[in-house]
């Protein structure tokens, strides 16, 4: 993990009108070791979810948000749905969608 201060820039998760905010950057990574079977790979991928249904109970406790760029999507529409409001509420989303078609239109 990592601390930083915060952060002018809207899209980023440490932003903060308060500049004397602290911010805690935490990364839940897993790595797939090559020459993993489908079964290793599979056990694997299902201890991450675990982990990641962990550290999403401790944003709810601590109003912590993922990065938006680094999510990664649940499969369970009722765990997909509240991190798309826990997206929403923390980012302006719909102003970085407005401005990304006005300024790249084609995508």
């Amino acid at each position: 993990h990592r601390w930083t201060a915060a952060s002018q820039s809207y899209m980023s998760p440490a932003f903060s009108a308060d500049p004397s905010d602290l911010f805690a950057w935490i990364g839940v990574i897993t790595y797939l070791p090559p020459g993993q079977d489908d079964e290793a790979r599979r056990c694997l991928q299902l201890q991450f979810e675990a982990l990641v249904e962990e550290v999403e109970a401790l944003c709810d406790k601590y109003n912590a948000v993922p990065h938006w760029a680094k999510v990664e999507i649940p499969e369970d529409k009722s765990r997909r749905a509240k991190l798309v409001q826990r997206i929403r509420k923390r980012y302006p989303v719909q102003a970085f969608n407005t401005m990304r078609e006005r300024v790249d239109p084609k995508g």
